[in-house]
C-alpha cells in the first residue's frame, strides 16, 4: 500500500474530507486531492503531516504496535543479517585457505551469495511494509 492509499484508506474509513484536513493544515483542498489521488511522487512531508493530524484526531491509533513490531523486526534483522554474513566469512576463509578459487567454490559461493541477497530482501520488505502498511498495522 502506497502513502497515497493508505491515506485514502484512513479518509474513507472515517469519512474523512479534503476540505477537512487542507483546513486544518492550513494549505489547499486541490493540494491534498491532487496528492492522495493523483501524485505518483512520494511527499514525505505532507504524508507525515497528513498522518499526524490523523492520529491527533484518534483516525489512527495503532502507532504504539507499530513502533513495537518495529523494534521486534529490527532485532531480528540485525541478527539474521550478521548470522549469514558470518557464515559467509566461514566460507570465504574455507574457499580461500588454499589459496586459490575453484569453479566450484565459485559456483558454490555465487548461490550463497544469491541466498543471502534474497533472505536479506524478503527481510527489508517486510520493514519497509510496516512504514507503508494500511492503519491496521
Amino acid at each position: 500500500m502506497t502513502p497515497q492509499e493508505e491515506i485514502k484508506s484512513i479518509m474513507l474509513k472515517n469519512g474523512i474530507s479534503f476540505a477537512w484536513i487542507s483546513e486544518r493544515l492550513g494549505t489547499y483542498y486541490q493540494k491534498i486531492q491532487y496528492y492522495v489521488e493523483h501524485s505518483k511522487r512520494d511527499d514525505n512531508q505532507l504524508y507525515s503531516e497528513i498522518m499526524l493530524l490523523f492520529e491527533k484526531h484518534g483516525f489512527v491509533t495503532d502507532s504504539s504496535e507499530k513502533c513495537a513490531t518495529l523494534i521486534e523486526l529490527n532485532f531480528r534483522s540485525n541478527s539474521k543479517i550478521g548470522e549469514e554474513l558470518k557464515k559467509l566469512n566461514d566460507q570465504v576463509l574455507i574457499d580461500i585457505q588454499d589459496g586459490k578459487f575453484s569453479p566450484d567454490e565459485r559456483i558454490r559461493m555465487r548461490y550463497r551469495i544469491e541466498d543471502i541477497k534474497k533472505e536479506f530482501n524478503d527481510t527489508f520488505d517486510k520493514l519497509l511494509l510496516l512504514t507503508h502498511g494500511d492503519s491496521n498495522g
